[in-house]
């Protein structure tokens, strides 16, 4: 007569083992899709970001806010962008205004007089946003390919 019934034990010892073998895979695949995830957008904004005398595509750097709990790396968030002060105005472009830039007096000079001169404003670059939707895809496949190795992972374990 055959058994109706397939009997499954699992000791508790060996789930723990495979839960703690799966919490590490999973954080050290974490860290390396969040490296890979940074420097290939810092790459890139480097490349959009224009140039005349370097300091702006020199100054683009990583920062990441590092929280341990328990000896556990949270590290989550992770900003890339320039740090020079006048980099949200090469980004974003100004709007024309009247005057006239004296390097001698080291300010600007205003009058009523139409003919004195007129900044014309800097033209926006977007190159922050198009840093972002030149990573929106890749970042989607990326994370997509991070849970499908975990799942993987995870079926070979159990």
């Amino acid at each position: 007569m055959a058994k109706e019934f397939i009997e499954i034990k699992l000791s508790p010892k060996n789930l723990r083992k495979r839960i703690d073998k799966f919490k590490n895979k999973t954080k050290a695949e974490y860290r390396i899709l969040l490296s890979r995830m940074a420097t290939s957008t810092l790459i890139t904004m480097k490349a959009f970001a224009p140039s005349r005398t370097g300091r702006l595509r020199a100054s683009i750097r990583i920062k990441s806010k590092q929280i341990g709990l328990g000896g556990v790396d949270l590290r989550s968030t992770i900003k890339i962008g320039p740090t020079v002060r006048y980099a949200g105005f090469v980004d974003q472009g100004t709007a024309s205004s009247g005057g006239r830039y004296v390097p001698f007096l080291g300010r600007r000079l205003v009058t009523e007089r139409a003919d004195f001169g007129r900044h014309p404003g800097i033209r926006p670059t977007h190159f922050i946003d198009k840093t972002r939707q030149r990573m929106e895809a890749e970042f989607k496949g990326k994370s997509e390919n991070f849970v499908r190795s975990l799942r993987t992972f995870w079926n070979r374990t159990v």
